[in-house]
C-alpha cells in the first residue's frame, strides 16, 4: 500500500471518529415521535412532511380554522405517545390536586383526542401563536389553550405554565400580572386549574430551521373564564361529597355540550333550553325563532356572541333553515321539531337585500318589525333618552356594534322600527302612548304635545332648598320648581 492510500485510510478514520464523537443526541431519544419523518433528500435539508387534509366539512364552515391551514414545510416529526399523553393527563391533575389554597371544585382532567388533534396541527405551523379558531363544533363550548415552545421535554414545557403559580395570588385582579406584549403572566397556570375544565387535548412538532424548533400545545374543554377565580377556595372536595376522589371530583372527564352546567357532586349536566341528554347532545329545535331574531339580533352576530346560537338557532344555522313563512310572522305556532335533531346547514347564494336608512340615518339590515312587534322595543316602540335622537349618548355607531341597542333603546333611530303614531313627539318630558298616541304630559306642560305651559304661581315648597345647577342634575326638578329652573318667568 503507498503512502498516500495509507495517510488518506489515516485521515477518514480520524474524521469519521470527530463526527461521531461531535454528534449530538439523536431526535429520537430526545421525543418519541408517531411517524417517520422521512430519511431526507441527501442533500443536507429535511423533506417536507406529507401533508394530510384535516378541513373536513364540520371545519370548513368555520372562518379561520385551525384544522384548514397549510402546515409548515419544516416539520420533521410530530404527535403524542400514549406515553406521553400519561405524562401531561398525570402532571395536570396533580397539579390540580395540590393547589393553594386549596379548591373545593376541581375535577380530574382526562385526554381528549379531538382536542388533541387541533393542536396537533397548530404546532404544525411551527409558532408559537394562538390560533384564531379552535373549536369543536360539535362541543358548542369555548376551548381553552396553552402555548410553550423550545423546552426539551412535556415536563419542562408544562413546568413552564406551572411556574406562574409564583406570581399568583387567587382573587387579585389579573391585570396586575400583564407582561411584554399584553400577555397574562399568570394565564397559562389558571388555564392548568380552572374549575370549568374537565378535558385536555395536546399536539407536539419538531421543526427544522425554526426559532425554538419544539412546539407544544394543549386545548382544554371548557376554557377558563377566570384568572382572578379560577375555582372556588375552600375545604378540598367539599363541593362534592358523593364524588370526591383522590382530592378531586371525579365526573371521569364528563362534559356538558352546548353550554351545559356539570353538577360536580352527582356528575349529571344542567342544559340549556335548546338541548337534552346525559351530556347535553341532543337538540330540541323550537317551532320558530323569536321575534326579535333578524331584527334586534342580526346575522352578523352569531359569531359575535356565545349565546346568540341558543336565542336565534334557526337564523344561526344551529337548526338549519327557518321556513320563509316564520321568518315573515315569528309569532306563528307550530309544532315542534323531533327530539334528537342534529345540526344541519343549508348553504345558499343570495343577493343581500340593500340597508334601510332611518331619518336618523343610521344604517339596518335586518327585518323591520310592525308596530305591535315595535311596543317590545325601546319605550313602547319609541326611542329612549339614551339615544342620540333624543339627545342622549347612543349613535348610529352603537346599532351596529351593541345589538341590544337597536332593541332595548333606540329602534327608530336604528331602523327597526317606523316611529310610532306617524312619527308624533311629546316634548318637555311627556310620554306618547302608541294605543291611543295621546301624551301624558308633566305640569306645568299640557296640550296634545305637551307644548303648551301652565305655570303655577309659586314653585313646590322644597325648591327653597335647591340651586340652579339641581335644575340639570335631576329630571324632575324642572317640573317641581319651573321657576327656580327658568322656565316660568
Amino acid at each position: 500500500m503507498s503512502r498516500a492510500m495509507i495517510f488518506c485510510a489515516i485521515f477518514f478514520i480520524l474524521a469519521a471518529a470527530y463526527a461521531q464523537r461531535n454528534e449530538g443526541p439523536s431526535v429520537a431519544s430526545e421525543i418519541f415521535s408517531v411517524a417517520d419523518p422521512g430519511s431526507g433528500s441527501g442533500d443536507g435539508e429535511v423533506d417536507a412532511w406529507p401533508e394530510i387534509s384535516t378541513c373536513t366539512a364540520e371545519f370548513a364552515r368555520e372562518p379561520d380554522h385551525t384544522m384548514c391551514l397549510k402546515d409548515d414545510d419544516r416539520v420533521q416529526t410530530t404527535g403524542v405517545t400514549d406515553s406521553q399523553k400519561k405524562v401531561i393527563v398525570d402532571y395536570h391533575n396533580k397539579v390540580r390536586r395540590t393547589v393553594q389554597p386549596s379548591a373545593t371544585d376541581l375535577t380530574p382532567l382526562v385526554w381528549d383526542d379531538n382536542l388533541a388533534k387541533v393542536a396537533q396541527k397548530l404546532t404544525m405551523q411551527c409558532k408559537i401563536e394562538h390560533d384564531k379558531n379552535r373549536i369543536i363544533p360539535s362541543y358548542g363550548v369555548f376551548i381553552g389553550q396553552n402555548l410553550a415552545a423550545g423546552q426539551r421535554t412535556w415536563k419542562k414545557a408544562m413546568q413552564s405554565w406551572f411556574d406562574e403559580v409564583l406570581l399568583y395570588r387567587y382573587g387579585e385582579d389579573a391585570d396586575q400580572y400583564l407582561g411584554p406584549g399584553g400577555w397574562k403572566k399568570i394565564g397559562h397556570y389558571t388555564q392548568m386549574v380552572q374549575n370549568a375544565t374537565h378535558r385536555v387535548g395536546c399536539g407536539f412538532s419538531l421543526c427544522s430551521r425554526t426559532t425554538y424548533g419544539k412546539y407544544y400545545a394543549c386545548n382544554y374543554a371548557q376554557g377558563q373564564s377566570s384568572t382572578s377565580f379560577p375555582y372556588t377556595r375552600g375545604e378540598r372536595c367539599s363541593a362534592c361529597p358523593n364524588s370526591c376522589k383522590n382530592g378531586l371530583c371525579a365526573c371521569n372527564g364528563k362534559l356538558c355540550l352546548n353550554r351545559g352546567e356539570l353538577d360536580i357532586d352527582s356528575c349529571t349536566c344542567k342544559c340549556p333550553d335548546l338541548y337534552g341528554g346525559d351530556d347535553c347532545s341532543i337538540l330540541h329545535c323550537p317551532a320558530s325563532d323569536p321575534f326579535y331574531c333578524r331584527r334586534s339580533i342580526l346575522p352578523a352576530d352569531c359569531q359575535v356572541y356565545a349565546n346568540v346560537p341558543h336565542l336565534c338557532p334557526y337564523m344561526c344555522g344551529v337548526c338549519g333553515e327557518q321556513p320563509l313563512a316564520m321568518i315573515a310572522n315569528p309569532n306563528k305556532s307550530g309544532k315542534n321539531r323531533p327530539e334528537g335533531t342534529t345540526r344541519t346547514t343549508t348553504s345558499t347564494t343570495t343577493t343581500p337585500a340593500p340597508p334601510f336608512i332611518s331619518p336618523h340615518n343610521c344604517s339596518y339590515r335586518g327585518l323591520r318589525s310592525n308596530l305591535e312587534e315595535c311596543k317590545n322595543f325601546g319605550d313602547r316602540g319609541s326611542d329612549t333618552r339614551a339615544c342620540a335622537s333624543k339627545g342622549g349618548q347612543f349613535g348610529c355607531d352603537h346599532c351596529e356594534r351593541y345589538y341590544n341597542v337597536k332593541s332595548d333603546y333606540c329602534p327608530v333611530m336604528c331602523g327597526i322600527c317606523d316611529a310610532p303614531c306617524g312619527g308624533k313627539v311629546c316634548v318637555n318630558g311627556g310620554v306618547l302612548n302608541p294605543d291611543t298616541c295621546n301624551c301624558t304630559c308633566t305640569l306645568p306642560f299640557f296640550g296634545d304635545t305637551c307644548s303648551e305651559l301652565a305655570c303655577p304661581d309659586q314653585d313646590k315648597w322644597h325648591c327653597s332648598a335647591l340651586q340652579a345647577f339641581h335644575c340639570t342634575d335631576y329630571v324632575n326638578v324642572p317640573f317641581d320648581c319651573p321657576h327656580l329652573c327658568g322656565i316660568c318667568a
